[in-house]
């Protein structure tokens, strides 16, 4: 790959996660909700019901995200945020409560990938 086509790429990274992947939580319970919207949508103009795949590819996605971003390093605090302990923490829970879990997710990826929340003590 030439010096070109990596600078390009890496531009698109960059506006990527400055358009999608660092979210705040207004933008990650619009998308959430804008994917329940096109889903429920989808489900109702093709008569198949495609929502248990999406829930169970964005789980998947939210498991192995959590591994590249070492989410078990972090010091996650609060009441509303699950035990996102480690991947299969993340993949049950965003599995099986999406509605919620998938936007808490991605409000605390968001912080991760911002400086926001600090790594956990070595005690911890």
């Amino acid at each position: 790959m030439g010096k070109d086509a990596r600078v390009y790429l890496d531009s698109i990274e960059t506006l990527l996660k400055r358009l999608i992947f660092i979210m705040g939580w207004r933008n990650s319970l619009l998308l959430t909700l804008l994917i329940l919207v096109v889903v429920i949508g989808l489900d109702k103009i093709t008569g198949i019901s495609i929502m248990g795949g999406v829930v169970l590819v964005t789980a998947l996605w939210a498991a192995i995200d959590s591994h590249r971003i070492e989410l078990h390093k972090y010091k996650i605090t609060g009441s509303f945020v699950p035990s996102f302990g480690n991947s299969w923490s993340v993949f049950l829970f965003v599995f099986l409560l999406w509605v919620y879990c998938f936007p808490a997710y991605l409000i605390i990826r968001g912080k991760i990938l911002k400086g926001i929340i600090p790594l956990r003590n070595e005690d911890e």
